[in-house]
This record gives C-alpha cells, structure tokens and sequence, in this order.
C-alpha cells in the first residue's frame, strides 16, 4: 500500500508542469438546468418500471408476491433487451439537433428496431409462459404464466416509452417527461387502489404503459405537422412573387 502510495506521488511529481493549467470559466447553469428534466424523466421511469415489486410485497402474501416478482422480472427483458437502441438514438438525435437537421427519420428507425427486439421476447413470453417459468424457475412457479403474458408486453411498451423519453431530452421536447410523470403518478394511485390480485396489478401496469406509448406517439406525430405545416408557409412566402403592375 505504501508502494503504490509512493507511485503515485512520483508520477503526480514528474507531471506537475502538465497538471498546472491555466484555469478556464465553464459555464455550469446550462447543465444545472438540463439536469432538471433528466433527473425527473428518469426518476419517473425507475419508478414506474420498479415500484410494482415493492408495492407487491405489501399487498399480497408472501406466495403470490413471490410470484408476481418472478413475472416481473422475466418481463423486464423485453425492456432491457432493446435499450442499447434508446441510448444510440440518443446520440444521433442530440447531434442531428445540434446541427438543426431532422431527427424524424432517426426517431422512426429506433421505434422499428424496439419494435423487432421487444416484439420478439414479449411475444414469447406471450405464447410460451409456462415453459419459461418452468425451464427459469421451476415448476412451483407456473401459476405466475398470466402474469407473464401480460408483463411481457407491459415491459415492451415502457421500452417504447423509454425511447420517447430519451428523444425528448435529446430535442429538448419535455412534453415526453411531463407525460411520463403523470402516468407515473397514475400508476401509483391506481395500483394503490386496485389489487385484489397479481393479475390486475399487472393490468395496471400494461395499461398505464400504452398510454404512455399512444400519447407520445401523437404528440410526436402532431410537432411532425406543425413542422412541415411551418416550413411549407415559410417555402410559399419565400417563393411568392407579387404581380407587376
């Protein structure tokens, strides 16, 4: 330990004429400010896609929570599987913006790729439950397969919603956060308030996540016409030519 305490003030030492730089003003406030919507977006979603387990546990009794988080985890691969694609998405669309270019095509090229990745593994949650609880967890865990069905599917629009999210920040549309956060509120007070079984607990879930979907989806749809409403006004005013008289 002393050995290595000593390495490092020696090298420290040899490089002290290059550690010294002149210090340089960085503007802090732009970053503080876009931290706020982050933190939100991805507070809401940690929420969203987590409490369930949590909230099972006080709900229900110890055999059927125990299912319910055997479910809820299996599903959430229809989450983590594409979130490679938000993340990339993320930095082409923040460079696309950057440099004022259009980040529509980008957007719609990730939907189809989580549309294939988290389509495939809900779909086989979807169509194979019972097999996979077996094969994963063991026989005592099939009469989790309802939950599965629906779980995987639920886990695969919040991948979606995820994606909306991550597009928002990137074009520095928070109108995705502000969706997110309301249904993330939503999710809690009707989780809170209808539990008589995992099965519905799911639903809350499931259905709390196509909104989140749908609703992104046309508010990203309808900026899409607002914009190309915009820019042909802007192409006919340039082009017009008033009448010689």
């Amino acid at each position: 330990m002393v050995g290595g305490l000593l390495a490092v003030i020696l090298v420290f030492y040899a490089m002290r004429d290059h550690i010294k730089m002149e210090r340089i003003a960085f503007p802090t406030r732009p970053i503080l400010v876009y931290l706020v919507p982050v933190t939100i977006g991805m507070l809401c979603f940690t929420v969203i896609t987590n409490v369930d387990t949590f909230l099972a546990r006080n709900f229900f009794s110890y055999y059927d929570a125990s299912l319910y988080s055997a479910a809820s985890m299996l599903g959430k691969i229809s989450l983590w599987l594409p979130a490679a694609v938000s993340l990339v998405m993320f930095s082409k669309v923040s460079e696309a913006h950057s440099q004022k270019k259009r980040t529509i095509g980008i957007m719609r090229r990730s939907i189809m790729y989580v549309l294939m990745l988290g389509g495939i593994t809900a779909l086989g949650f979807f169509l194979f439950p019972e097999l996979t609880l077996d094969l994963l967890y063991g026989a005592q865990y099939v009469p989790a397969a309802p939950v599965l069905r629906i779980m995987g599917v639920a886990m695969f629009f919040l991948c979606l919603a995820q994606l909306f999210l991550f597009y928002g920040l990137a074009t520095d549309h928070y109108a995705y956060i502000i969706i997110l956060s309301v249904f993330t509120v939503f999710q809690l007070l009707i989780m809170t308030m209808f539990h008589s079984d995992i099965v519905q607990f799911a639903m809350v879930i499931l259905i709390s996540a196509i909104s989140i979907c749908f609703i992104s989806w046309a508010y990203m749809e309808v900026q899409l016409l607002r914009k190309d409403r915009g820019r042909g006004d802007e192409d006919r005013d340039e082009g017009f030519t008033p009448p010689q008289l």
